[in-house]
């Protein structure tokens, strides 16, 4: 994300940037790719995982975004703007939920929440509310009160979580994953670093 929100913002909005930006940009990417790298090795770099080729599209999303947020609704609240968008992304999702799934069989068999369709459900609704709706309302805040570059920067530390995430759940991780969170985390202190 910060590196495209970086690209958008020097051709399409001719902002000045320093060279901690670009170098921050540079580590902090170079950390994303080894976290998503499925090798063991430095040598089996290239082995990134194909669903991380969505995530770059995704990115490019971001960045739009922030660019959208911060030029062109600087003056419509982060609560409004999120809960305009979780509306409009919910809408569709909901009509694919309800129209192209089992959803209505399974929540209606629901018994207990201890269950195993009760536990999926709750924990959809959490990641939805605080992972989605509220993490979304900080973000378009962040992005107003800072640098397009700056908030972009913020998203660098979901792998940081992701692999968090991972250590809790068991799964295998290498020194390449662990050198790939340190470059993004130097990447964000680059970034940051006040001129």
């Amino acid at each position: 994300t910060p590196v495209f929100t970086i690209v958008i913002g020097a051709i399409v909005y001719k902002q000045r940037l320093f060279w901690n930006h670009y170098a921050g940009v540079l580590i902090g990417f170079t950390g994303a790719i080894l976290l998503a790298s499925s090798g063991e090795e430095i040598s089996n770099l290239l082995n990134i995982n194909s669903w991380a080729l969505a995530v770059l599209v995704a990115t490019i999303c971001y960045a739009v975004n922030i660019h959208l947020i911060k030029y062109w609704l600087s003056e419509i609240k982060p609560l409004a703007i999120s809960s305009l968008t979780v509306t409009f992304a919910g809408l569709p999702g909901l009509a694919g939920l309800l129209l192209f799934t089992d959803f209505t069989h399974k929540i209606s068999s629901i018994t207990t929440l201890e269950s195993g369709v009760g536990k999926s459900l709750m924990a959809i609704l959490v990641l939805g509310t605080f992972s989605t709706a509220i993490a979304l309302i900080f973000f378009n805040k962040l992005i107003k009160k800072t640098s397009a570059v700056f908030a972009s920067s913020v998203t660098y530390l979901i792998p940081v979580f992701a692999i968090a995430w991972a250590i809790v759940d068991g799964e295998a991780l290498t020194a390449v994953h662990f050198m790939g969170l340190v470059a993004v985390l130097g990447g964000i202190f680059l970034i940051n670093i006040k001129k």
